[in-house]
């Protein structure tokens, strides 16, 4: 639960945030079932006076700090503690429905806003690069820049000639390597390596 005030102890204008805790719900229902027909002895600091010759409540001791206890009493009932919390054992049953319809209600939010969410890649495709890395990948956008000055032409068959297609085209001049490649296939007698760390280069014609 962490750090979590008590209802009394809650400010009247914010006891809302309370009844909106699935968690309040979750932790009163905890409590009280553990705390249900229970003596809690008061001892150390909590029972006056103590000390040398107050042992064994023994000279009139009292509780002192212990929610739920009486004056002049040395134990409380737990149902008396859950009292001063403003708990009950008998809402045990109606909070663990109510928490079970906060998780209906947060599966029910979950599935409607990710059947609505739309991925990166669900509509047009595009690379995103950190502004601070750019620099690093201008020559891998430069034929997408290349490619998006050239005019959107209509090639009407038998109009334009293959040489004028070809002049259209952009053409690439890069060199593709390849090294310490291993490919392996799954056989029926087990595994076999079709490249066992070849290493070679592809260039373009000229």
């Amino acid at each position: 639960m962490g750090y979590m005030i008590a209802k009394p102890a809650m400010h009247p204008w914010f006891v809302w945030i309370y009844w909106i805790n699935p968690m309040a719900y979750s932790f009163e229902a905890l409590a009280a079932n553990e705390f249900h027909d229970t003596i809690i002895p008061c001892v150390g600091p909590n029972l006056i006076p103590s000390g040398p010759g107050y042992e064994n409540s023994a000279g009139g001791q009292s509780c002192v700090g212990v929610q739920g206890a009486m004056p002049g009493d040395t134990q409380t009932t737990g149902d008396a503690y859950l009292r001063a919390l403003s708990y009950s054992h008998g809402h045990v049953w109606r909070n663990f429905g109510i928490v079970c319809a906060w998780w209906i209600f947060f599966v029910a939010l979950t599935a409607f806003f990710t059947s609505r969410w739309k991925l990166l890649g669900d509509g047009g495709r595009q690379l995103l690069i950190p502004r601070e890395q750019q620099h690093k990948t201008k020559h891998l956008l430069q034929t997408t820049d290349e490619e998006a000055q050239i005019p959107e032409k209509k090639l009407d068959s038998g109009s334009e000639s293959d040489d004028s297609v070809q002049k259209d085209l952009i053409q690439n001049k890069t060199i593709f390597t390849w090294k310490n490649l291993t490919y392996t296939v799954p056989t029926p007698d087990g595994e076999r390596v079709l490249l066992d760390d070849v290493k070679g280069y592809v260039r373009p014609v000229s």
